[in-house]
């Protein structure tokens, strides 16, 4: 399905994009690209096509509001005609999301790091602390254990500087990890790492013993670095819905991907407009969690007892 959105200048709009439409995104099956038209159209149009067969328009204006204008065609004619037009608009527009494999996410990072060479202060949303953003040590034990190949590594502590770039730095980090499933992973002898397993193309187990010196590398940051908080939340604190791993750095980026194996994309956007929709809806999100949650002693005492 291809999509091209006229309201990247709405933020409200834009908000309902990113919640609902995101894990779309991931499976590959859905593009969007925006119009870089960044003024009100008089006559807000939307076209739905299923080629040769059938075409949906719609309309709405400002008086009143609420009322949309839609018709169905089914005449072939109408059908290509509202086809020329999506292509022809399609060929002015530059893509709202971009997507690439998750095997192959060194692009994002290329991306990212292309956008400009300060960062900004950016919110973290994972289930889970990422072993790729652990020490470089812990990483290389892990790999080992697996016996993975020199090139692998290679490849993989590559992953790890990117990561650790856009992790720790000078500017405000703040992350969200759910605590039942820390609890529920220490209690594991092993698991297998999702996004290391997808990043390499093998199956990477990482054990009890390497997870713990993971969360022990985390405690450590927590204390050396102000710039760097936490929030540990359960999922019934936090109102979505959103299958998805996501960083967003304000001004700059987004990057997100999942762990499912149903979402086989990571998906960046670079668009002002969008790139801080995401922002202020993960700022919005950090402070509906009650300041315990967050507060850096709570947190380390937390990570402590497991």
């Amino acid at each position: 399905m291809l999509i091209i959105s006229w309201s990247a200048n709405k933020g409200s709009v834009v908000d309902s994009i990113i919640t609902e439409w995101l894990p779309l995104h991931l499976t590959g099956r859905v593009k969007s690209f925006y119009y870089p038209l960044y003024s009100d159209l008089t006559f807000p149009t939307t076209l739905f096509i299923v080629p040769k067969a059938l075409a949906i328009t719609g309309m709405t204006s400002d008086n009143p509001s609420h009322n949309r204008y839609s018709a169905l065609h089914t005449d072939l004619f109408t059908v290509e005609q509202c086809t020329w037009i999506f292509k022809h608009m399609q060929a002015k527009c530059r893509p709202l999301v971009e997507l690439t494999a998750v095997h192959e996410a060194m692009e994002l990072f290329d991306l990212v790091d292309s956008k400009q060479f300060h960062r900004n202060d950016a919110y973290f949303y994972v289930k889970l602390p990422l072993l790729l953003a652990s020490s470089e040590a812990i990483l290389q034990e892990v790999l080992s254990a697996n016996k993975a190949d020199k090139l692998t590594v290679e490849k993989c502590l590559q992953y790890h500087q990117r990561m650790t770039a856009l992790l720790y730095n000078d500017c405000t980090n703040r992350q969200f990890y759910h605590l039942e499933e820390l609890k529920n992973l220490a209690s594991l002898e092993y698991r297998i790492d999702p996004l290391l397993s997808a990043l390499l193309g093998m199956p990477i187990e990482v054990t009890k013993k390497h997870f713990m010196q993971s969360i022990q590398v985390m405690s450590r940051r927590i204390k050396e670095n102000a710039h760097w908080e936490i929030a540990l939340i359960s999922c019934h604190e936090i109102a979505t819905s959103m299958p998805v791993q996501l960083w967003v750095e304000k001004n700059n980026s987004v990057l997100a991907w999942s762990s499912d194996d149903t979402f086989p994309y990571a998906a960046s956007a670079l668009e002002p407009t969008v790139v801080n929709a995401f922002y202020h809806i993960y700022d919005r999100m950090w402070h509906t969690v009650p300041k315990v949650f967050r507060d850096r002693n709570w947190v380390l005492a937390e990570l402590e007892k497991l």
